[in-house]
Order: C-alpha cells, then sequence, then structure tokens
C-alpha cells in the first residue's frame, strides 16, 4: 500500500483519490462546468460543492478555457433555431399564397 496522502476528488464527489481524481470523474468536473455555463446549475452551488479551493481555481480556470467554445455553441444552436423558425414561415406563407382563390379576367 502506498503512503502517499489521499484527498477529495476534485468533482465534489466526496471519494478519497492520490490525484485530483477518481478515475472518470475528471468527465463529470468539466460536465459540471458546462452545465453551470449553460445555466442548467446554480454556479454558486456547484462552486460551493467542490472539495478545496485549488478545485474552485481550476473549475474556474476550465469554464474560462471553454466560454468561447460555449459561445459558439449557443450562435450555432440561435441562427440553427431562427434558420428552421424562418423555413417554417416561408412554408407557411407559400401554402397560404396557394390557398387563396385568384379572379380570372
Amino acid at each position: 500500500m502506498s503512503n502517499k496522502a489521499t484527498r477529495s476528488c476534485f468533482c465534489g464527489c466526496g471519494s478519497q483519490t492520490q490525484s485530483r481524481f477518481v478515475p472518470g470523474h475528471d468527465a463529470r468536473f468539466h460536465s459540471t462546468v458546462k452545465k453551470t455555463m449553460r445555466g442548467l446549475l446554480d454556479a454558486d452551488e456547484a462552486l460551493a460543492a467542490l472539495p478545496c479551493d485549488q478545485a474552485r481555481e481550476e473549475f474556474l480556470a476550465y469554464a474560462d478555457k471553454v466560454q468561447p467554445k460555449e459561445d459558439a455553441r449557443k450562435a450555432k444552436e440561435e441562427a440553427t433555431a431562427t434558420a428552421k423558425a424562418e423555413k417554417a414561415a416561408a412554408k407557411a406563407a407559400a401554402k397560404a399564397e396557394a390557398a387563396v382563390p385568384t379572379l380570372a379576367s
């Protein structure tokens, strides 16, 4: 058995590890950051759940790192929704135009 000290996993699960994360929990940690950035989790609660200041610093550093990607993802999502709405409106307008009877001279 190793004499290396253990500490709480940075993801906030409470498990003990000799490194920063229990295997696989780095993905959980990064997912929590992204969910927080998307407004799906409360940032204050997410930060409070982390076991130490070093984990909170890493959380904030990762958030800064992925912010441009999250902004691009959000812009793409909004553009897709706008294009879909415009396509539906154009289709409805074409259908309405086709339904209007025309008067022959």
